[in-house]
C-alpha cells in the first residue's frame, strides 16, 4: 500500500513539472520570439518536452484526448512528412519539414494543455499585452530615434517603414493578429471603472502596439485586424460601430495613403505571382511538388515571373497558396478541414459558455477573433516554413480549443458531482 501510494505521488509530480515546463515553455516562447532564434527554440524545445512527458503521463485526461479533430490534424501532419520525402527538391524538402516541427506547428499541442483555470488562460493573455506593449515600444523608439532599441534595426522602405526587432516589417502582420486578444484587457478591469476609465487604461497600454501596426504599413495587417474588429463589432451587437467602422476602413482604400488605393492594390505583383502559382500546382493538382519546393517547381517547369527584381521566387506570400502548390489538394483540404473545423468548435463553445461565464466566453473570443485575422494574413502575407510566423497563430488556437475543452470538462465533472449527490440523498 505504501508503495503504490508513493508510486502515485512520484507519478503526479512528474505530471504536474511536466506541466509546468510546457507552461513556462509557451510563456517563454510568446514573450521572448522577437528577441531571436536561440530563444525561439529554447522555449519551444521545453514547451515540446514539457507536453511529452505530461502525455506519458496523464493522456487520457489531457485536452488532447478529448479534442474531436486531433486525428485531422495527424493526418496534415503525416501528408507533410510523406511530401518531405517525395519532393522534386528532398534536400529542400526535409530542411522544410524541419521548419514545420517543434518550434512551429506542433506548438499546438503544448498550447493545447496550457490552460486547466481560469487563471491560466489570464496568464496567457496579460504575456499577449506585455509582448504588444514592448514591441509597441520599440517601434516607438525606432520611429523617433531611426533605430530600433534591441538590435539597432533601422527603419525600411525609403524610412517610412517600422519593423522593430526584425529588419522587415513583416511583424506588422503578427501584431494585426495579436491585437484582438488585447480586447480581453476589459475583463481585467474592476468593475467599478467607467466605460471610459477602461477605455483610456486600454488605451495606455495598447496605444504602442497600434502606432507598430499603423507605422509598419502592412496592408495585409491592416485588412487582417480591421476585418476582426469589424467581426468582433458585429458578434458583440454593435451595429453602430459596425457601420461607422466599416465605412472609414473603406475609405482607407479610395482616399488613403498611395500604397492602399485600390488600384495600387490590384497593380500588386502578388496577383501574377498567384497565377504563376496556381500555373505550377496545375502540373500535380492532387499530391503537389514537394515542401518548399516553389522555386524548384517554377525551374523545372519553365513557369517564370518577374516578381520585385526576381525571375524565380522562393515562395508564394500565402500559406493557402503554399499548401497548395507543395501538398496539393489532399494537403490543402486536410489542413483546412482542421482549422476551419477547430474555428467553429470555439464559436460552438462560446455560445454554451456564454451563458454561464460571460467574462470568461469575452476572453475566448478575441482568441477566436485572432484566429480570423490569422486566416486574412494567411491568405496574403504569411510563409509556412517561417517558424517565426507560424509559431504563434498555433499557440493561440492550440490556447483557445484547450480552454474551451477545459470549461466542458469542468461542466460535465460538476454536473456528475451534482447527480450523485441528489442520488445519495
Amino acid at each position: 500500500m505504501m508503495i503504490s501510494l508513493a508510486g502515485f505521488l512520484q507519478r503526479k509530480s512528474l505530471i504536474d513539472a511536466a506541466f509546468r515546463l510546457l507552461q513556462v515553455g509557451i510563456v517563454s516562447h510568446i514573450l521572448l520570439f522577437p528577441l531571436g532564434q536561440a530563444l525561439r527554440e529554447i522555449s519551444s524545445v521545453m514547451a515540446i518536452i514539457g507536453v511529452l512527458l505530461y502525455y506519458t503521463g496523464n493522456y487520457k485526461s489531457s485536452n488532447l484526448a478529448r479534442f474531436n479533430y486531433k486525428y485531422l490534424f495527424f493526418a496534415f501532419y503525416c501528408i507533410l512528412i510523406f511530401k518531405a520525402l517525395s519532393s522534386i527538391n528532398i534536400q529542400v524538402s526535409i530542411k522544410a519539414l524541419d521548419h514545420l516541427s517543434y518550434d512551429s506547428l506542433l506548438l499546438f499541442f503544448p498550447a493545447l494543455e496550457f490552460v486547466k483555470n481560469k487563471r491560466h488562460l489570464d496568464i496567457l493573455i496579460l504575456a499577449i499585452v506585455v509582448l504588444c506593449l514592448y514591441l509597441g515600444l520599440d517601434a516607438l523608439f525606432q520611429f523617433f530615434l531611426d533605430r530600433d532599441f534591441f538590435f539597432q534595426n533601422p527603419k525600411v522602405g525609403n524610412g517610412r517603414m517600422l519593423t522593430a526587432t526584425r529588419d522587415d516589417p513583416l511583424l506588422g502582420n503578427l501584431v494585426a493578429i495579436f491585437l484582438p486578444v488585447t480586447f480581453s484587457l476589459f475583463g481585467f478591469f474592476p468593475a467599478a471603472w467607467s466605460k471610459f476609465k477602461s477605455f483610456i487604461m486600454y488605451a495606455l497600454l495598447t496605444f504602442p502596439a497600434y502606432f507598430f501596426l499603423i507605422f509598419s504599413f502592412r496592408r495585409t495587417g491592416y485588412i487582417a485586424f480591421g476585418t476582426a474588429l469589424f467581426v468582433y463589432f458585429l458578434i458583440k451587437r454593435q451595429f453602430l460601430k459596425s457601420a461607422i467602422f466599416l465605412a472609414a476602413f473603406c475609405s482607407l482604400f479610395i482616399v488613403g495613403p498611395p500604397r492602399f488605393l485600390l488600384e495600387k492594390v490590384l497593380q500588386s505583383g502578388r496577383w501574377e505571382l498567384w497565377k504563376t502559382a496556381l500555373l505550377v500546382w496545375k502540373e500535380n493538382m492532387f499530391l503537389g511538388t514537394g515542401l518548399d519546393t516553389f522555386k524548384s517547381a517554377q525551374i523545372l517547369y519553365d513557369k517564370e515571373i518577374f516578381f520585385r527584381g526576381d525571375i524565380y521566387k522562393a515562395y508564394p506570400h500565402s500559406l493557402f497558396v503554399s499548401l497548395l502548390v507543395d501538398t496539393g489538394l489532399i494537403g490543402f483540404t486536410a489542413f483546412i478541414m482542421f482549422f476551419v473545423l477547430s474555428v467553429m468548435f470555439l464559436f460552438r463553445s462560446l455560445g454554451q459558455i456564454k451563458s454561464t461565464d460571460p467574462v470568461y466566453s469575452q476572453k475566448i473570443l478575441t482568441f477566436a477573433i485572432s484566429m480570423l485575422a490569422f486566416l486574412i494574413v494567411s491568405l496574403g502575407a504569411l510563409n509556412l516554413y517561417s517558424p517565426f510566423m507560424m509559431a504563434s497563430p498555433m499557440i493561440l488556437l492550440g490556447a483557445a480549443v484547450g480552454s474551451c475543452l477545459c470549461y466542458s470538462s469542468e461542466k460535465k465533472s460538476k454536473n456528475h458531482h451534482t447527480e450523485t449527490h441528489l442520488l445519495s440523498n
